[in-house]
């Protein structure tokens, strides 16, 4: 009776494992857990949290990385993603397998959204600049609405202009109504062009110096268009603060060679 109540156990064992292993096994979810954004040459490593509200099992699982290139590279968790050129690299977890406790019985993962790190170029400051004393040379124009501005252009009453901006006291000295028309400043916009190329250190010059100029023309105070010439023809992506720019370098990493996000150049 030992002997049989000893297989009885060896038999069950497993079936007793892959029942208390279960719940966690189908309510576990993986998910890629790395930093958005990150600088060019700057070390990120690759790591994936796990969520299950029970005693997590054992499991196995690879990460795939995709650069705009279409090249993929398989990596294993805690290992380094490949930083050294700019670029939108996408990051998806394959091959998840979860155990039971004892390591016998295995099922597939739930896994998240994939998950795309932008590798943002490092500024690079042009010494030879286009004067922009024109760009900087202020025009007005009237205020839609009018309201409060602290600069205004006197003229002579319209019909239709609201009594509130009549200038009383000029208007009592020449007896005729005189208005005070709020102006506010005419931003001028600057184009910038940028020749789309596959990854590399080709790349890496021509979005750092993007970034660098745009940076600058910002902090004169003159938003910008950037018009890249892609392989499927010019995008423009209109940049009136960094916040916009960031997005602006993004949309442009994001461009994959199937895309037609590329063109040929020459030298």
């Amino acid at each position: 009776w030992l002997s049989f109540l000893l297989l009885a156990c060896v038999v069950l064992l497993p079936l007793f494992s892959l029942a208390l292993s279960l719940p966690s096994m189908l309510l576990a979810r993986f998910q890629f857990q790395c930093p958005n954004r990150c600088d060019l040459g700057q070390e990120l490593t690759a790591r994936v949290s796990v969520r299950c509200p029970l005693p997590m099992p054992e499991y196995r699982l690879r990460l795939l990385v995709t650069d705009p290139a279409g090249q993929s590279r398989w990596l294993k968790e805690g290992a380094s993603l490949p930083a050294e050129h700019c670029a939108a690299l996408r990051c998806r977890i394959r091959g998840v397998r979860v155990y039971d406790y004892l390591g016998l019985w295995f099922l597939p993962g739930s896994v998240g959204s994939d998950f795309t790190v932008h590798i943002f170029p490092r500024p690079l400051q042009l010494h030879s600049l286009p004067k922009l004393d024109r760009y900087l040379s202020q025009a007005w124009r009237p205020k839609a609405g009018g309201g409060f501005s602290e600069n205004h252009e006197l003229r002579l009453y319209r019909p239709g202009d609201q009594l509130n901006q009549i200038h009383w006291k000029l208007s009592a000295k020449t007896g005729k109504y005189i208005i005070r028309e709020a102006m506010e400043p005419l931003r001028r916009r600057v184009i910038v062009g940028i020749v789309m190329e596959p990854t590399g250190a080709a790349l890496d010059r021509k979005l750092g110096r993007l970034w660098w100029l745009c940076c600058h023309l910002l902090d004169q105070g003159l938003p910008c268009i950037i018009r890249a010439m892609t392989g499927s023809g010019i995008r423009e992506i209109p940049v009136a603060s960094r916040e916009a720019l960031e997005e602006a370098i993004r949309t442009l990493l994001e461009l994959r060679k199937e895309d037609g996000g590329w063109a040929i150049t020459g030298h």
